[in-house]
């Protein structure tokens, strides 16, 4: 538990199992707003995800940034300049 929160395991077992692909991010995002209906934020393994996972929110009507925040990893050159533009974390090995 972290700032009263619980952590849950179900967002492992969500993506268990789920390709890294337009198909996985389409169903494993389908997966947790169905499981978490008002879940307000989900952080994605890299920036390609986060894409596909903005691309299912918006196809389910849901306003990012407003109902639904999507973070990825990587910090490609084009997150700034999408629509909208991506949060991406830069990690420097």
């Amino acid at each position: 538990m972290e700032a009263d929160v619980p952590l849950r395991p179900w967002r492992a077992e969500v993506a268990a199992g789920q390709a890294v692909s337009a198909c996985g991010e389409r169903e494993s995002t389908r997966s947790v707003l169905e499981i978490r209906p008002k879940i307000s934020a989900i952080v994605a393994v890299n920036d390609a995800t986060a894409f596909g996972v903005i691309n299912e929110a918006q196809r389910l009507v849901l306003k990012i940034s407003g109902d639904l925040s999507i973070t990825g990893f990587d910090e490609v050159s084009w997150a700034s300049i999408a629509h909208p533009p991506l949060t991406t974390v830069h990690i420097t090995f």
